[in-house]
């Protein structure tokens, strides 16, 4: 759909112009592991194509089982990893789930690590949140293709993503 649609929010109104934020891809199948290093989990489908000076969004949930480490999830732009966080989850021994927001500018000269993001994350009694900055890569100046969601845990603990969503901005 590309009409524009107004929010309501709590102390004002937005409104998003027709094609504001285009669908790019998604995977809703839930991938897991216990790999303690860095695995690929969700691809999103179908293969990307964002052009360098258009900035995106990716949106994905995260899980650990019962266990007392902190997982860590990324983002692999084009194969390379650009971010790998373990904020946001605590190491209570209990199942936590967490939602990743990650903004990703244009991808233009001295502006390849402009990537800025949040996840949150809660189980029974223990949580906690994290900023998200490219604190391993540079992301390329070029077409974006691939869009992967990694995973890290410790070799025994069962971490997931799953609903992973990316979208593009209109750049006019």
């Amino acid at each position: 759909n590309t009409a524009a649609r107004t929010y309501t929010l709590p102390d004002s109104s937005v409104t998003l112009g027709a094609g504001a934020l285009t669908f790019i891809g998604s995977q809703t199948t839930e991938a897991t592991t216990t790999s303690a290093t860095t695995a690929d989990l969700l691809t999103i489908s179908p293969a990307p194509s964002i052009t360098a000076g258009t900035p995106f969004k990716v949106i994905f949930n995260a899980r650990k089982s019962t266990c007392t480490i902190q997982p860590s999830f990324g983002v692999k732009v084009n194969g390379t990893l650009i971010f790998e966080s373990n904020g946001g989850f605590s190491t209570a021994n209990e199942s936590q789930s967490a939602v990743y927001s990650v903004e990703f500018g244009a991808r233009v000269t001295n502006y390849q690590r402009a990537v800025s993001g949040f996840m949150g994350g809660r189980g029974a009694t223990g949580g906690s949140s994290a900023t998200i900055t490219a604190d391993q890569n540079d992301v390329a100046i070029a077409t974006v293709t691939a869009i992967v969601i990694t995973g890290k845990s410790d070799g025994t603990c069962t971490i997931a993503a799953d609903e992973a969503f990316v979208y593009s901005y209109s750049t006019s």
